[in-house]
């Protein structure tokens, strides 16, 4: 949380001992800025922190208002967020929803809570609306304040951000600018720290860790002061076992922040494990060394196989030539190149399938040479 000492305040009316022309731009010295206290209060270690608007961003379906969710619970709770990052103080929550009604909120609310461990009469503390505020309509704003002054959230989630606006403009980052800073001033008038969902862009590379620049329409990565981006690192295919395994992006102009893979597993309605909510949070170090592995192993069966089919199409032609072939009559025969060729006629040495045997030589020579046939063609 930001603070100033009192001296500071006493004096921020005046600069260099001369009275202050006017009360709306109050500037301070350099002494006194070093000499204030504006520590940094973090509500969740390396992820959230007091005052600061946040983005949590992602393309669709990548389970940001189920991750949300898990952060909300950890707040009001002290719960582990994910069950990986540690809360350091609970704080009210409001949780302002456009999508999905009530009823996806329950099922998100009661998967969240049995992963969490939690009875539900320790769930106080956060209020659901399922309904969001426009933007740019003063008085929705006015209803917003009305909403911060009754219920007196800490913390606000607004899920998602562009079904609390129109489109006019998306792409002016002043006309946007103007828009976020109209809901980041009434939150911050009411000590209550902003928490926007929304989606990143389409065209943005598949697979890999998200940035702010993929951020949906203009001012959003300008206006983050903290983020938390998700991004799938595979194809998800639904099915009972199956997971959803993301990148999970977290940092902020505080200076934390931190790559790490998220897997979550969360079942599918009518199976019979039902749904449910299990994340698991690992370092990005093992998830990359793991994705090496998972390459190369690939490429490795990719070239078996590669190696599998020149050695049958070995196979295919010395059937056809029971009594044997040199080795430069076999590679023209099968249409082999040299290297795949070589390691072919290897391998099936190496497995007894094709054995050295003695043919007849080209042209006018007489002593038999060196060749290869199946074994199964020997006599």
């Amino acid at each position: 949380m930001i603070t100033a000492t009192s001296e500071t305040s006493d004096r921020a009316m005046r600069v260099n001992d001369r009275p202050h022309p006017t009360s709306r731009f109050i500037g301070i010295t350099l002494q006194e800025l070093e000499s204030a206290d504006y520590s940094v209060e973090y509500l969740v270690d390396g992820v959230l922190v007091v005052g600061q608007p946040m983005l949590i961003g992602g393309p669709q379906k990548t389970l940001k208002t189920s991750v949300t969710f898990d952060l909300a619970i950890s707040l009001i709770t002290g719960k582990p967020f994910l069950g990986r990052f540690e809360v350091r103080r609970t704080a009210s929550v409001a949780f302002f929803s456009g999508e999905g009604g009530f009823g996806f909120l329950q099922d998100v609310a009661r998967r969240v809570r049995v992963f969490k461990q939690v009875e539900m009469r320790r769930l106080i503390g956060m209020t659901v609306c399922d309904r969001l505020p426009r933007l740019d309509r003063a008085e929705d704003l006015a209803a917003l304040g009305d909403y911060l002054d009754l219920h007196k959230p800490e913390v606000a989630f607004f899920d998602p951000v562009y079904l609390a606006m129109s489109g006019a403009d998306a792409s002016n980052v002043l006309s946007m600018g103007e828009r976020l800073g109209n809901i980041g001033r009434i939150c911050a008038e009411h000590n209550t720290t902003l928490v926007l969902l929304h989606h990143l862009k389409r065209s943005r590379e598949p697979y890999s860790p998200a940035e702010l620049t993929d951020l949906s329409f203009s001012g959003f990565a300008e206006f983050a002061g903290q983020w938390l981006l998700l991004s799938r690192r595979s194809h998800y295919i639904p099915s009972p076992n199956a997971r959803h395994e993301l990148w999970l992006s977290i940092g902020g102009r505080t200076g934390h922040g931190g790559l790490y893979g998220l897997d979550v597993s969360e079942g599918l309605t009518g199976s019979e494990e039902g749904r449910y909510w299990y994340p698991e949070v690992r370092d990005a170090n093992d998830v990359i060394d793991q994705q090496e592995a998972a390459a190369e192993a690939k490429k490795e069966a990719q070239r078996r196989r590669a190696l599998e089919r020149d050695a049958q199409r070995l196979v295919e032609t010395l059937v056809k030539h029971p009594a044997g072939l040199a080795k430069t009559p076999l590679r023209d025969a099968s249409g082999l190149r040299a290297d795949p060729f070589g390691k072919a006629l290897a391998m099936l040495l190496d497995d007894g399938q094709v054995v050295e045997c003695r043919v007849p030589p080209g042209g006018n020579k007489k002593t038999p040479i060196v060749g290869y046939k199946l074994v199964e063609q020997i006599i």
